[in-house]
């Protein structure tokens, strides 16, 4: 899709990049066979498109969290490499992650990262936990809380 034509999406669903997301996934699947679809999906595996006022870390962070989406129903969890996962937690820290991508502050939290030996934040509560599930509780999937644990986990659940 070009960028016009996601701006013009964009303003047609009132700024909601989901719902404007939506609407872009139906229509392509009205106008695509399944075997377009995955023939779409070969062409293009290796793009390495960014989108605008955005580095490589926003569509990163988007493979490891929708691979986990995917595949955690399932009882599996994606193979991710620590370097893109450390990547991808320095991205959600970021303000423009918050703005963006919704992910949760850190506010009032020390997040121990258990699989990477990296410590986020600086303040008095505690989590820890592996990397993917403060990456997914950071962008509010709440089933990832499961995974941490800490006094700080109960402060992550309230957090809008």
């Amino acid at each position: 899709m070009s960028t016009p034509a996601f701006a013009v999406g964009l303003v047609r669903s009132f700024g909601n990049v989901d719902r404007a997301m939506d609407r872009f996934s139906r229509d392509l699947a009205r106008t695509l066979t399944p075997e377009q679809c995955v023939e779409g999906l070969r062409t293009h595996a290796d793009d390495r498109f960014t989108p605008p006022m955005f580095g490589p870390e926003a569509p990163l962070t988007d493979v490891v969290i929708h691979g986990a989406d995917i595949l955690r129903p399932l009882g599996r969890t994606p193979a991710v490499a620590s370097e893109a996962l450390r990547v991808v937690l320095d991205f959600l820290t970021t303000k423009r992650a918050r703005a963006s991508f919704a992910a949760r502050d850190l506010d009032g939290l020390r997040v121990h990262v258990t699989d990477l030996d990296l410590q986020l934040g600086t303040g008095d509560l505690e989590v820890s936990g592996p990397a993917l599930a403060v990456c997914g509780a950071l962008l509010r999937r709440d089933p990832f809380l499961d995974e941490l644990h800490g006094p700080g986990v109960a402060a992550l659940r309230a957090k809008p």
